[in-house]
């Protein structure tokens, strides 16, 4: 019961801490202040991390009420990309707060994979892909999820993915999202970023 209790006051402050960092980097998208702090780093082994927090985190028991797991496709090759670490975990977070939201059984599939983007284009790119089952996104939201305040949460801002594109877009990246196709349930967000 004590546990319980304690998993549940650590969520809604890890909960705030978000909301706060949020905030702060839409002010500090706006101003035009937004800093990058570029190191080389695996980008597997970064997703790879980020789902296993989730699971310590007790998303995929009871105590979330949801009957949720994440699974992690890793690609069959290393991924270097230089990027900030921090700002692509925050990306990747957001991607995957949003679809355990929306999602209240059955699974949530990450990927990451490399990709040549053009033909003539030498620089191959990383996607990762977070897909998930949940309710979809009203195709009358989806031109303007990116937007600031742009939500169809009741508990959301609508600041988290404003943020995660301008963090996206400062590395030379895209990030979209698209409904999945018909007969499927769910969305699926996407990022690219630049190999290294």
């Amino acid at each position: 019961k004590e546990q319980e209790s304690l998993d549940v006051i650590i969520r809604n402050a890890e909960r705030l801490q978000r909301l706060a960092e949020n905030i702060l980097d839409a002010s500090r998208i706006e101003s035009q202040r937004l800093t990058l702090r570029k190191v080389t780093f695996e980008l597997n082994d970064l997703v790879f991390s980020i789902v296993q927090d989730y699971y310590k985190e007790g998303t995929n028991s009871a105590s979330s009420g949801k009957d949720v797991s994440v699974i992690y496709e890793p690609p069959n090759e290393n991924i270097v990309v230089e990027a900030d670490k921090e700002r692509i975990s925050q990306v990747v977070r957001n991607m995957l707060g949003n679809a355990l939201e929306f999602t209240n059984e059955g699974k949530i599939l990450v990927t990451l994979r490399k990709e040549r983007p053009q033909e003539n284009e030498e620089r191959q790119i990383a996607v990762v892909k977070v897909t998930d089952i949940g309710s979809g996104i009203d195709p009358a939201i989806v031109p303007r999820i990116f937007e600031k305040f742009v939500t169809r949460s009741d508990k959301g801002t609508g600041l988290g993915l404003f943020v995660s594109k301008s963090i996206i877009q400062a590395h030379e990246g895209r990030i979209w999202v698209q409904n999945n196709t018909e007969g499927e349930k769910g969305a699926t967000f996407c990022f690219t970023l630049p190999c290294k």
